[in-house]
């Protein structure tokens, strides 16, 4: 099943973002609970763990849009993928992804950077043991597309 309208416009002024202060953040529509998400099944993070992962992005610009995914070969693993905007990327198609064992429909408090651009624009360390190439990926990948065609953004 695919989210329809908004999964979450996360709008960060990441330049000057003490890691101190919570990131400013739009209010989400109410997710769904993810333990009623099947895994591969896109959901919305909460504001309480989009706060957290806001506090160690550290590029310069702003998230468009994120949304989370149960992993599809690993249990009590989520991810959690956002596309990012600014002066440093190009446009679309900059999309950095975390994980973390905490669900992120509740508040999720620790997450690790698993691809290139999250290592890179995070404070957030990379986790070896977190698989890159889990099927649940693509769905996010194709999720935040979607969000973004949606909303005008591509």
């Amino acid at each position: 099943m695919r989210p329809t309208g908004l999964l979450v416009a996360l709008m960060l002024l990441l330049g000057g973002c003490d890691n101190d202060e919570p990131a400013a953040v739009e209010e989400p529509e109410t997710p769904e609970a993810s333990s009623s998400v099947a895994p591969g099944e896109c959901f919305e993070p909460s504001l309480a763990s989009l706060e957290v992962l806001g506090r160690g992005i550290t590029a310069e610009g702003a998230v468009l849009a994120m949304t989370a995914v149960a992993a599809e070969d690993s249990d009590g693993l989520f991810y959690v993928g956002g596309e990012l905007e600014g002066a440093d990327f190009e446009g679309p198609g900059d999309f950095a992804l975390w994980a973390t064992t905490e669900d992120p429909a509740g508040e999720a408090l620790d997450f690790a950077a698993v691809n290139a651009l999250a290592i890179e624009e995070s404070d957030w360390e990379p986790d070896a043991d977190i698989p890159e190439d889990d099927p649940a990926i693509d769905e996010l990948t194709d999720c935040i597309d979607e969000l973004l065609e949606e909303r005008g953004d591509v």
